[in-house]
């Protein structure tokens, strides 16, 4: 565990700002960058917030991949009732839900945990709490191991470019009932890349009570050591923007890996990728497209132009109104929430101290 997760102020510092508390747009900034009005720009960007194009700011916090070195792909048969729906949404554990009709199965999740044996010990108390049926009554599931330390590329917003792409050839798009003119286009790139947001550290030093300056020193600290990154916004599906589908591939990468690699590195369909063991599959790739045509083509044009590179390859589809929860601050809160939790726990049951006269 790294050493600034077992202080109590740093995770102060974390739960604000992973929750995006003490985060702001600076509209300056932002005004001055695009040339345009302080007043028009703030419109703008109450708008996008307020039609669920993009989220308002959180810092991610980035150690959730080594706290949790493990994700799961589970494929399940759960009851579709709101009892479970709610447990879906509520589990610490779950990063993204789905429905997915796929032979017996009617549900994928994403999940982090820290080993295969925290996975086990997790499954086994979900079926002892009667959190969701017992396997007599449901298929069993399958699932798939990732880690996350077989990351090779994590670029969320890399949709933004497709978004880009469709309002230069367009001239005009709607998300959300709402029309993306030039100035919105401009300063979602923006946010999206973490520009013109800044955290109000004046802010979080009343509602922490300590120093400003310790807040902002100690806020560097957790960005040099990548526990979190600095400010961004993120859309409200994570890696999806609003009417993409995300299309979850297990592959079979055949030759040439590395140049594989550097190739959906520099793809925007591609948001996360992954090396992994899991059969004949070697890679997982989470890629963006807008609908099933638009993926079929981008895959048979890649096997044009790399002939020999792919082998095997196994595609669940999943569009946005299949989503029954994507949170990855939910998981992040969690952790954060369990870190306290523990500290309190070691300071609770500190031994007494003794004198000596």
């Amino acid at each position: 565990m790294h050493a600034p997760l077992n202080d109590d102020l740093n995770l102060k510092i974390l739960e604000n700002i992973s929750a995006g508390i003490g985060l702001e747009i600076n509209l300056s900034e932002i005004s001055r960058e695009l040339k345009a009005h302080r007043n028009t720009v703030g419109n703008r960007i109450e708008e996008i917030f307020k039609h669920h194009i993009i989220n308002p700011p959180v810092s991610p916090f980035f150690a959730i991949y080594m706290i949790y070195p493990l994700m799961v792909a589970v494929r399940a048969d759960l009851p579709t009732d709101p009892k479970t729906l709610k447990w879906i949404i509520e589990d610490k554990h779950i990063f993204a839900s789905f429905t997915s009709v796929e032979d017996e199965y009617n549900t994928l999740m994403f999940m982090f945990h820290k080993s295969i044996l925290d996975y086990q010990i997790w499954r086994e108390k979900i079926h002892e709490t009667g959190q969701i049926p017992g396997r007599a009554r449901r298929a069993a599931s399958t699932r798939s191991f990732i880690s996350t330390n077989l990351m090779v590329k994590y670029e969320p917003n890399a949709g933004i470019a497709l978004i880009r792409q469709d309002f230069d050839k367009n001239g005009k798009i709607v998300i959300n009932d709402y029309k993306i003119d030039k100035l919105s286009m401009r300063i979602m790139e923006l946010l999206l890349r973490g520009k013109g947001i800044r955290i109000n550290e004046s802010f979080l030093s009343e509602r922490i009570g300590v120093h400003r300056k310790t807040i902002a020193r100690r806020i560097s600290m957790l960005e040099r050591k990548y526990i979190i990154l600095p400010p961004i916004c993120r859309f409200p599906h994570f890696f999806v923007p609003p009417h993409y589908i995300l299309v979850y591939t297990m592959i079979e990468v055949i030759k040439n890996k590395k140049e594989f690699i550097n190739k959906i590195n520099s793809d925007p369909h591609v948001t996360m990728a992954f090396k992994t063991s899991e059969g004949k599959y070697n890679m997982v790739l989470f890629t963006i497209h807008r609908n099933i045509e638009e993926h079929f083509s981008w895959v048979t044009q890649f096997n044009e132009n790399n002939p020999g590179m792919i082998g095997a390859a196994k595609y669940t589809y999943l569009s946005p109104k299949m989503a029954l929860s994507i949170n990855q601050q939910k998981v992040s809160l969690g952790i954060i929430h369990d870190l306290q939790q523990k500290n309190r726990n070691i300071q609770n049951n500190w031994p007494p101290i003794k004198f000596t006269y």
